[in-house]
């Protein structure tokens, strides 16, 4: 049983790791215009040799960014309540910790499962 959390914990940091810098990165869109590459992200867009902040507020980049801290909230606060769990930590005795941080996972993905739809 303790293997199968451990393993667990360890897929739920890395996939937090992985979250992070999907979250920060400036390649969440690649287009080539004028024979130049350019790409953007969430927070920041790039044309050949330097890279700007967004000034402008459009609905589905703001949605995105909200739907992606949100995520790594969720999946953070996972971890420590599977963490809590796997070490026998006595506060909230009649808590189901694993089922807690496994619904915590959940919400994590379905917030970036939403996403896709923004996008498509």
């Amino acid at each position: 049983m303790y293997s199968f959390m451990g393993g667990g914990l360890f897929c739920a940091g890395v996939g937090n790791i992985l979250l992070i810098v999907s979250t920060a990165t400036d390649y969440w869109m690649q287009y080539r215009h004028s024979n130049n590459y350019m790409h953007q992200g969430l927070w920041r867009y790039c044309v050949p040799g330097k890279c700007m902040t967004h000034t402008d507020s459009i609905a589905y980049w703001d949605a995105t960014r909200a739907f992606m801290i949100l995520s790594l909230l969720a999946c953070f606060i996972g971890i420590v309540i599977g963490v809590m769990a796997f070490i026998h930590y006595s506060s909230f005795d009649g808590f189901d910790k694993t089922f807690a941080a496994g619904i915590l996972f959940f919400i994590s993905c379905k917030r970036l499962h939403r996403l896709s739809f923004l996008f498509s």
